[in-house]
């Protein structure tokens, strides 16, 4: 899927993604986990901004360019204290 939304950070609200996990397959869950871990640790010690791909909740792909600062299970948080749920995205760019 080619993102054909370009999001800004300072509009990000979590209700406009997809809430149900955009990734059916385990393996692709865990890659995604794994770009998050390393995405969070980029933009922890280096300030690094990476492009999230994600679904939007009326099934078009969005993509951002931002900085993660702190992620778990659920959500990733922007700076702002913007935040995105885990399930909607579909990779991460670096």
């Amino acid at each position: 899927m080619n993102p054909n939304v370009m999001l800004a950070k300072e509009a990000v609200n979590p209700h406009m993604f997809a809430r149900h996990d955009v990734l059916q397959d385990s393996k692709m869950r865990a890659d995604r986990k794994s770009q998050i871990q390393k995405a969070t640790a980029l933009g922890n010690i280096y300030r690094h901004k990476v492009k999230i791909i994600c679904q939007l909740a009326d099934g078009r792909v969005g993509q951002l360019l931002t900085t993660i600062w702190q992620s778990d299970d659920k959500y990733v948080s922007l700076k702002g204290g913007r935040i995105i749920p885990v399930n909607s995205i579909l990779r991460i760019e670096y």
